[in-house]
């Protein structure tokens, strides 16, 4: 779990609970974590003792500023009269991390006080082969591998320099690390190591009672020694202090420049949206890719992380991106869908931020005959997008360049991926990842692509083509509304399986995707009284009851991180907004946007202390669970919050707050 998350493109920093970096991300967003879960730390030694901040005598506060991409950290070291108050962030303009530390003695008594930095890097993912010295050219702390270099320094608010450094082994040959070096508050300054290695430095200096002193730490990613050269030496010239007023500066500029007013709505809500987009753009890598989230925690219940490029998960969050204006990453996104789209037009299970394939369980082989390994919806919310993204910008010379790569290469893919005898698509892994099958949020994703590649072919005048997708857009549609309908359920069903010519099973468990895609994709109206029916189904069975903390978990019986096997099962925020977003669509009066409110409200309320959203919650305590953040989640926060006031505005609640009209 991490308290704030901060990018630029190219570099991702995620800071803990604990005010400690736990992930560092470059040159790709996603690609080479050079810390993957170990500790950047930071300490203090006061009175003949060490104290970092990952003990428990500090009492911690972190927080993600909402109107700016800056993480901030409180700490109060007990009993000891020793503040810190922390401001971080990542240079929008270069590959530069930024810390300002202010430190303050709150004793009645004048004392001196180390605050001390420690890096552990596995740089390139791996601890084998890597250095780390101290560089006197430059006073400053190197680690590094290959064309992947970190240089560290710190100095006070005066620019005197840290006072003393030690490098050497970690978690190797017995040694626990060169932080223990530190114990005393005094580092042997041992110049260079090699292998599994670690590095501290110490600034020292003398307080009176009541006296703060600031210091700035930085960190500057490159691939040779002369590009961390220039940009230590940059950070020097432009001083730190006016580095971090630009980043502020920058965010805020990039928050407001679409002119969306955010005033008529609750004050939590706004918060939660700006640092929702915030959150989108740091997981951002400014070639296109956005990964489903950056913290590794996950490590400790799983193989593998989320820092991947779902497509699905990508387009959500591109999609919140459009609608809030930021057309530049859109584009980018779009060209980097187009640069990876398999020839045969599908896209395959996640990629990384690089643009190669990532790790996968899907198998290719499997019950004696071979299977394509992808989720079909991920191939077509790429056209559902990318539709949007023209309707907003109207970039007709871009959408003619990519139609024939990308455009028609999924459309076709989509047409020949039907089985001819139930105009449904053929069998493929459903959204969640779970089930091989024909799953309704599937069709209903396929339907709405097609009907795009219809859109687009006609636009540019290939009508016999749009013909084609036209007509196998209303043959799936009308599968959907008859096959994947049951009566009994009164909803849609999560899935069809067909054993052989005209035999049908049926998945009948209530999946909340299975609504939500047939409404979001315009298979049917949205006012159709099977729609509705399918709603009331799924929220009067899956919604969690009095005696939870309520929300709309994914699906019956859904197991993901679920705290026990008799426990109900976790909501989602996705999900959760899903419903916020088929309510607003029924919206007739400004009585009825109260339970959209609501809903919205309880999003934030289950944010953590920092204001990042998870992926699911314990359906009891209301506690952060799997990935925090994750992107999708803050994806879908935005696209409802742009919703609502869009409502608000055809109810003349707002007129004209949302510039950018969802067409």
């Amino acid at each position: 779990m991490r308290s704030y998350t901060l990018g630029n493109g190219s570099l991702l920093v995620g800071v803990d609970a604990r005010a400690q970096m736990r992930d560092l991300y470059f040159p790709y967003i996603g690609r080479e974590n050079h810390v993957s879960g170990r500790t950047h730390r930071i300490g203090v030694f006061v009175d003949g003792a060490m104290h970092w901040t990952e003990s428990d005598s500090w009492q911690m506060t972190t927080t993600m500023m909402h109107d700016t991409m800056v993480g901030t950290a409180e700490g109060v070291l007990s009993g000891k009269g020793v503040r810190l108050s922390v401001r971080d962030a990542v240079y929008n303009e270069q590959n530069i991390f930024l810390r300002e530390i202010v430190v303050t003695n709150d004793a009645k008594n004048a004392r001196d006080i180390g605050l001390f930095f420690g890096h552990e890097f596995q740089v390139g993912e791996t601890a084998r082969g890597d250095t780390a010295y101290y560089d006197p050219r430059m006073h400053a702390l190197v680690h590094y591998e290959g064309r992947r270099m970190f240089l560290m320094r710190a100095e006070s608010h005066e620019s005197a320099p840290f006072d003393q450094w030690s490098v050497g082994l970690s978690g190797i040959e017995g040694k626990e690390g060169t932080f223990r070096d530190a114990d005393d508050g005094v580092l042997s300054q041992n110049g260079i190591e090699h292998g599994q290695v670690d590095s501290v430095m110490r600034l020292q200096a003398h307080y009176q009672p009541g006296e703060s002193r600031t210091f700035y730490y930085w960190l500057c990613a490159g691939e040779t020694f002369e590009a961390i050269q220039d940009l230590n030496e940059y950070v020097r010239t432009k001083t730190p202090q006016y580095l971090l007023g630009t980043v502020s500066d920058y965010w805020r500029a990039w928050l407001t420049r679409q002119g969306i007013n955010l005033s008529k709505i609750p004050t939590g809500i706004q918060e939660m949206f700006t640092r929702s987009l915030l959150v989108i753009r740091a997981h951002t890598d400014k070639r296109g890719g956005i990964i489903a989230a950056s913290d590794t925690g996950i490590l400790n219940q799983g193989r593998d992380t989320y820092a991947y490029v779902w497509p699905r998960d990508a387009a959500y969050a591109i999609r919140a991106l459009i609608l809030a204006g930021d057309f530049e990453s859109a584009r980018n996104f779009f060209e980097f869908c187009d640069s990876i789209v398999a020839k045969e037009g599908y896209f395959m299970h996640k990629y990384l931020a690089d643009g190669s394939v990532g790790s996968s369980w899907h198998p290719w082989y499997r019950n004696g005959a071979t299977e394509l390994p992808v989720q079909a919806d991920e191939t077509a919310i790429i056209l559902v997008v990318l539709k949007e993204y023209y309707h907003v910008t109207r970039d007709l010379e871009f959408v003619e360049r990519v139609f024939n790569s990308l455009i028609k290469r999924c459309a076709d893919f989509l047409v020949a991926h039907v089985d001819h005898e139930t105009g449904l698509p053929k069998p493929s892994y459903d959204l969640w990842e779970e089930v091989y099958c024909v799953s309704t949020y599937t069709a209903s994703t396929t339907y709405g692509a097609l009907r795009v590649g219809e859109y687009f072919a006609d636009l540019l005048g290939k009508h016999q083509l749009a013909e084609g997708y036209r007509n196998a857009a209303e043959r799936m549609r009308d599968a959907i509304t008859s096959l994947l309908w049951s009566d009994a359920k009164q909803a849609f069903v999560k899935a069809v399986f067909r054993s052989r010519p005209g035999e049908f099973t049926y998945d009948y468990t209530l999946d909340f995707s299975s609504s939500y895609g047939v409404y979001e994709f315009g298979v049917v109206p949205k006012d159709d009284s099977h729609l509705a029916m399918s709603f009331e189904t799924m929220s009067r069975e899956l919604e969690l009851k009095e005696g939870t903390i309520r929300g709309m978990p994914r699906n019956q019986g859904d197991m993901y991180y679920r705290t026990s096997k008799d426990a109900a099962p976790n909501p989602w925020t996705v999900t959760t907004l899903w419903k916020a977003q088929y309510l607003l669509s029924r919206v007739k009066t400004a009585d009825d946007l109260a339970q959209i409110t609501g809903l919205l409200e309880w999003v934030v309320e289950r944010a953590t202390d920092s204001g990042m959203l998870s992926e699911q919650v314990n359906p009891y305590t209301g506690e952060a669970l799997s990935v925090t953040p994750l992107v999708w989640s803050h994806a879908e926060f935005v696209t409802t919050v742009v919703e609502y006031i869009q409502k608000m505005d055809d109810l003349g609640l707002c007129a004209a707050c949302y510039p950018l009209r969802r067409r």
